[in-house]
């Protein structure tokens, strides 16, 4: 079975071609396996009329509703079956994969018929067609991939580099949403990651971040392709915790004394809300990482994650991305602002 791949942070449209004056469209989304989770009902039944001999519906933006994000990787993908038809001919059926990456203008517009689920590294392509994953030093990369259920996809090699040594790996094939897109931790030490997806070899780089006297950061982010990617931030942070506040004044007067109560506040402050706001620096980086940068500023799903503690929520203050190139400024380093997607007081009750 081959399965297609829906970015719902873009359209994506399906169309029928019909002699009829409606088409309806049904569409079930769900987490789990794709066959023994299938729900039974439709979540949308659609109609509308035929134009110019089509129907066509855009399905994007109902999906998203089912889609949900936690810090755990493995969140953020459904299974869609859609069924179109216009009660004369023969309906079409299509089952996608799901999740919350988008595409960019040039690049198109999604549909049915061109949207195809490919094995492969689930980053940004490199200019020689390798990719790269930057990480603390000392610390695992982590690889998003994904790894079509129709499929068994192997990892060949790890190179083995500073005494490490990875052995190779079988991907089985999964029907799952939490496993269709998956995570490989490559043990620190290795350089270079081989993958082959189907008899095609991916070449992913592994930068380690060296260790200063700064903690080390790192945003976890869901990227253009749907999938979590860390990224460190281990140059100077700065953290600012500002508020807002009213003031109200009572009557301290003691009636039966006609003396006043001495010890208490005339005037009290009230903290209405508190925020947080991290400025993160990167390592100096090369030209590659520009576009994970942008990806990053892009991201409706970001997590701060410090060196203890649960990952935080944050949202990307930045909102301007300059893409810098090394022909005039050779080595790169990035600025960005974080805020905190909750009050730094907990006021929820």
């Amino acid at each position: 079975m081959s399965y297609k791949l829906i970015q719902t942070r873009s359209p994506f449209f399906i169309k029928y071609d019909t002699v009829n004056d409606t088409v309806t469209l049904g569409l079930k989304i769900w987490t789990g396996t794709v066959v023994g989770n299938k729900p039974t009902s439709n979540q949308y039944t659609l109609s509308k009329e035929a134009l110019s001999g089509a129907g066509t519906f855009e399905i994007a933006e109902l999906i998203r509703d089912y889609i949900n994000h936690t810090s755990t990787t493995s969140s953020g993908s459904v299974w869609v079956e859609a069924i179109i038809g216009d009660g004369i001919g023969t309906d079409d059926t299509y089952t996608f994969l799901a999740n919350e990456g988008y595409t960019l203008t040039n690049e198109g517009t999604q549909h049915a018929e061109n949207q195809s689920l490919q094995d492969g590294v689930l980053l940004p392509l490199n200019s020689d067609g390798s990719y790269r994953i930057s990480t603390i030093e000392g610390g695992n990369a982590v690889i998003p991939i994904v790894c079509h259920p129709s499929n068994s996809s192997k990892i060949t090699d790890k190179i083995p580099c500073r005494d490490a040594y990875v052995s190779n790996q079988s991907l089985l094939a999964s029907t799952t949403s939490t496993s269709v897109i998956r995570y490989i931790s490559v043990p620190t030490g290795n350089l270079v990651c081989n993958f082959t997806f189907n008899g095609v070899a991916h070449k992913v780089y592994i930068d380690y971040m060296e260790c200063n006297k700064y903690d080390s950061n790192q945003l976890l982010y869901v990227n253009k392709l749907g999938a979590k990617v860390l990224f460190p931030f281990n140059l100077k942070n700065m953290e600012n915790i500002s508020f807002k506040d009213q003031k109200y004044s009572r009557s301290l007067m003691n009636y039966s004394t006609l003396s006043d109560v001495s010890g208490l506040h005339s005037t009290v402050k009230q903290i209405r809300s508190t925020n947080q706001i991290i400025t993160l620096n990167t390592d100096w980086m090369s030209e590659y990482y520009v576009q994970q940068i942008e990806e990053l500023v892009f991201s409706e799903y970001v997590w701060l994650k410090r060196p203890t503690g649960n990952p935080q929520p944050v949202n990307i203050k930045t909102s301007k991305h300059l893409k810098k190139n090394h022909l005039n400024d050779k080595l790169i380093n990035y600025t960005i602002e974080v805020e905190a997607a909750s009050e730094y007081i907990n006021t929820t009750r």
